[in-house]
């Protein structure tokens, strides 16, 4: 018989969706799935259909983290949820969540990516301590986004609250059918991304350049839009040439983008988890990022599967695009397997029961 579980988060955006699916294709779980909007503003994606939106009164007066929802505590009385998974903290109606079921004795998880609790004047800390509050005093457990937010996760909440973690999937089937073979085209390099400043693309087209200036042969290609699309493009046009800009790339094109490439860079100077990578190793492509980004230091193996480099200096990250070309065929491979073995929705969904089955039974959290 499936556990039957509330999930609640902010967004449908389509990963989760993609990720939601195969939960329930596992059958172990029931889904009860709400949204507080029926999209991201921050990005192109559009809403799924079918999504279930809680409506909100005079949402358009309000940011999203403010907005109020007063259907949810009928949402919860109809689920009749055995367990509860909250996606996020920050929100009004994220707390609210967590307090409905600490009163209705449901057992509830957050799932979060690293609380960066020494970022911003004293009032932004003050303001996110205060809003961690009620995730020590009311939640079963925290799924941190990876490794690091775990470590994060647990010097933040101490010892009484369980923490483990689990990162972000994606349907990865799209991306492990792309052959790789002979390359008969120049050494391309791919970022896909936000173009905002905390994605470090303009260190990437600094070191771009100068690898450029030992291989005149290698290109790059930037998937994506944002606010700093004029003034990265200003920087890469001094370049002349070897760069491309794609602009925003819908979902169900991103496949052929990547195939495309050669290898990942994601240079950000934060990234909490940045599903890029998975992308990548799906693939077949290694992944060169920076020491700031939660799935490259959980899953790529410096020389093996890509190359790790430190946030913001572009001289290790112009050694790094040369230094990953001759073994980009080998590490391409690898990093496939790591895809196969660690990061199928349909392996996460099955963790994700036996997460849910230990919250219910207050055991410690696998």
């Amino acid at each position: 018989m499936s556990r039957r579980v509330l999930f609640l988060s902010n967004f449908p955006v389509p990963y989760q969706m993609e990720f939601l699916r195969a939960v329930e294709a596992g059958g172990e779980l029931s889904l009860a799935s709400y949204f507080l909007a029926d999209r991201d503003p921050a990005r192109g994606w559009p809403g799924p259909a079918g999504a279930r939106v809680l409506p909100s009164p005079g949402a358009s007066l309000l940011p999203p983290e403010l907005r109020v929802h007063p259907t949810l505590p009928l949402e919860i009385e109809r689920a009749r949820p055995e367990a509860a998974i909250i996606c996020g903290y920050s929100y009004a109606t994220f707390q609210a969540a967590l307090a409905l079921c600490a009163v209705a004795r449901i057992p509830a998880l957050v799932w979060a990516e690293t609380p960066r609790m020494a970022e911003g004047g004293t009032a932004r800390r003050l303001l996110r301590r205060a809003l961690i509050e009620p995730v020590r005093r009311m939640a079963r457990g925290v799924m941190a986004v990876g490794t690091r937010a775990a470590e994060v996760w647990r010097g933040v909440l101490g010892a009484g609250v369980p923490v483990t973690s689990f990162p972000y999937v994606c349907d990865l089937d799209r991306y492990l059918v792309i052959e790789r073979g002979a390359r008969d085209r120049p050494f391309t390099f791919l970022f896909s991304g936000q173009l905002v400043a905390r994605k470090g693309v303009d260190v990437l087209l600094a070191a771009f350049a100068r690898a450029a200036e030992r291989d005149p042969g290698v290109r790059l290609l930037v998937a994506g839009d944002g606010p700093d699309r004029g003034r990265l493009q200003a920087q890469a046009h001094a370049l002349r040439g070897g760069v491309e800009f794609l602009g925003f790339v819908g979902w169900d094109d991103l496949p052929g983008v990547y195939a495309r490439a050669d290898a990942l860079v994601i240079p950000s100077r934060h990234d909490g988890w940045a599903l890029v990578v998975n992308e990548a190793f799906g693939a077949g492509l290694p992944v060169i990022a920076s020491d700031a980004v939660g799935a490259a230091i959980e899953l790529v193996r410096p020389g093996e599967t890509g190359e790790i480099v430190p946030a913001g200096e572009v001289e290790p990250l112009a050694e790094a695009l040369l230094r990953v070309q001759p073994q980009a065929t080998r590490m391409g491979a690898a990093a496939r397997e790591v895809a196969r073995d660690r990061l199928l929705p349909s392996q996460a969904a099955a963790r994700l029961a036996r997460i849910v089955e230990a919250a219910i039974g207050g055991e410690r959290l696998p």
